[in-house]
């Protein structure tokens, strides 16, 4: 009897391993870390498709060494903030200056406008763009843009000389020191 339950069990493993049966064919959600991941890659927000760069002035060139710039692009590195896809409302800020604008085919065209009295008596506006390609065929880029600097007087006689300026913006990953930037502009008595 035992020789015969073995003989069955024995059977019954054997046709148990022989045929299994089919696997079941279910779709399967792929998990991709995003890009900011801990290897310091770029930082996104799928919920909402923002992707956020930091921006890191280069040596600002003056038309003038003694200009006065409003401008706060030196004074440490800046955020970035856009739609990953290449489209949409995107901003910056260097310290407490924002500069808002937009992406469009994966450009970026940044504005930030002032106004100030100075010691000549005039009052002066400023203009400052930052634009470049941000995004290329849907990946975003981590390459230099653009920063330019204008001042007009908007209200004075005898004023000071208008300026002009404009350096590389270097984008990299939040918290990276990617290539180490030269110092934005020189401490000049008149800044």
């Amino acid at each position: 009897m035992r020789r015969r339950l073995f003989f069955v069990l024995s059977f019954i493993g054997i046709c148990a391993c022989a045929h299994s049966a089919p696997t079941a064919q279910v779709p399967v959600d792929l998990a991709i870390p995003p890009l900011g991941n801990a290897d310091g890659g770029l930082q996104t927000a799928p919920e909402e498709g923002t992707c956020t760069v930091q921006l890191i002035a280069q040596r600002i060139e003056k038309s003038s060494p003694g200009c006065y710039l409003d401008t706060k692009i030196s004074e440490g590195p800046g955020t970035l903030r856009f739609p990953c896809n290449g489209n949409g409302p995107a901003s910056a800020e260097f310290s407490d200056q924002h500069y808002s604008g937009t992406v469009r085919g994966g450009e970026v065209t940044l504005e930030h406008d002032s106004e100030l009295d100075w010691e000549d008596g005039c009052r002066w506006g400023t203009h400052a763009s930052i634009k470049g390609a941000v995004v290329h065929r849907g990946e975003p880029l981590l390459r230099r843009l653009v920063w330019d600097y204008a001042d007009r007087v908007v209200k004075g006689d005898a004023c000071s000389g208008a300026c002009t300026a404009h350096a590389a913006i270097e984008v990299t990953a939040p918290g990276s020191h990617r290539g180490t930037p030269e110092p934005a502009e020189p401490d000049d008595e008149d800044d």
